[in-house]
């Protein structure tokens, strides 16, 4: 393997503070469609007391995404029944069951980056069960109903296909061949972004995948086996959760679910995000989070602030942070009228190096602190704190192939 990507190497990327090319990407347009149908059906018995019993299932699915610059959209719809029965002379006992799920939202830039943002859900279980012999039934189940509703500015997009195809580039370097071209990798990011979709649509995505990936990247000489071994590892390199760019989004929720008993919930909230490359390397992300919602007579409240970082320092060595910030209140109204106010306040800082030798060792120390609080009113003194350091520790200190 080319010495360029041994333990502690540079990453790879050629200028590791060119980012212009993130804020120039766009997502392609790519979606897949999925619909299969199972069923298991059994029957069998005791020998001895010659108890007897059937077992039916089956369940169909349906999974469709979209997504593109203009609107993304998804969709799941599945169903699905069963039947059991067991007897023995006189005496039997049978279960049947239907549930169904249906979950379907999607949002649509309307106007430069102004997003309109719509959504479903529906979920319905129903189960019977009954004795021969004994006069008994029982019936239970549930069912849920959450339409969505929201608007969104700003646009943030995820960039690790991007990142992908530049290290697909810097790849093709170390194995002594030229580098992609700024429209080969926008035409690569594209594909990478489509990976999902080979997985859901293919038992063996490898083939179509690599099949449309390396046929352009190759050029004109032919790639030996170990080439191409050598560039399918770039799926493999860790590169983290990457996106680029800001965006705000409100939402609500009005969710109706229950059996026996109904109970109406309204969810409203508000989500604040900024994510950032700093350099090809080095990536920050703030979220924000405001969240209320009432039922019953009762509410709740609560506002985070959430902020990661990430440094790649080099090949296997990788730096992650995080800090988080929230506060929470609940209003809970009594049958007689009387309220009571719970407040609560929670801070938490964990920070990880990870580092490993391939084959060889694996190195994670890791440290935190955090506190929390309950009301009336908690000083910081007198919260529950709490703090830790740990490491952990894989050594291979003696592996032989025979």
């Amino acid at each position: 393997m080319p010495e360029y990507f041994g333990p502690l190497a540079p990453v790879g990327f050629d200028n590791p503070h060119e980012t212009s090319s993130l804020l120039a990407y766009r997502l392609p347009a790519w979606g897949y469609r999925a619909w299969s149908l199972e069923a298991d059906l059994k029957v069998g018995g005791e020998a001895v007391d010659g108890e007897k019993n059937i077992q039916n299932k089956i369940l169909s699915a349906l999974d469709f995404h979209r997504e593109s610059e203009e609107w993304s959209g998804s969709l799941a719809l599945d169903f699905s029944g069963s039947y059991s029965r067991t007897w023995e002379g006189d005496w039997s006992r049978s279960r049947f069951s239907l549930a169904g799920n249906f979950e379907a939202e999607g949002r649509n830039f309307v106007w430069r980056d102004v997003g309109l943002i719509g959504g479903l859900s529906y979920r319905e279980f129903r189960e019977e069960s009954r004795t021969f012999d004994y006069p008994s039934r029982l019936e239970s189940g549930n069912q849920g109903l959450n339409p969505v509703v929201g608007v969104s500015l700003g646009r943030i997009r995820n960039v690790v296909p991007l990142l992908r195809a530049k290290r697909m580039s810097q790849r093709l370097v170390a194995l002594g061949r030229l580098p992609l071209q700024d429209h080969q990798l926008q035409w690569l990011a594209g594909v990478f972004a489509t990976h999902s979709s080979y997985l859901a649509v293919y038992d063996r995505e490898d083939r179509t995948f690599w099949g449309t990936v390396l046929a352009d990247v190759a050029g004109t000489e032919p790639l030996k086996a170990y080439e191409v071994l050598f560039l399918r590892e770039v799926l493999s390199e860790f590169l983290g959760n990457r996106s680029e760019g800001w965006e705000i989004q409100a939402r609500y929720v009005n969710s109706e679910f229950g059996f026996s008993t109904d109970l109406v919930k309204h969810d409203r909230a508000v989500i604040l995000r900024y994510a950032h490359n700093l350099d090809l390397n080095r990536y920050l992300e703030v979220e924000g989070y405001g969240f209320s919602s009432s039922y019953d007579n009762n509410q709740y409240r609560s506002a985070r602030l959430e902020l990661g970082f990430m440094w790649i320092l080099a090949n296997r060595l990788h730096w992650l942070s995080d800090f988080s910030a929230q506060v929470s209140d609940d209003w809970m109204t009594s049958a007689v009228g009387d309220e009571s106010i719970r407040v609560s306040r929670r801070l938490r800082l964990s920070s990880s190096l990870d580092y490993f030798l391939e084959d060889q060792l694996k190195l994670t120390p890791r440290v935190y602190a955090g506190w929390s609080g309950v009301s009336p009113d908690t000083p910081i003194r007198d919260g529950s704190q709490s703090w830790g350091v740990g490491l952990e520790v894989t050594w291979y200190f003696d592996r032989v192939l025979y």
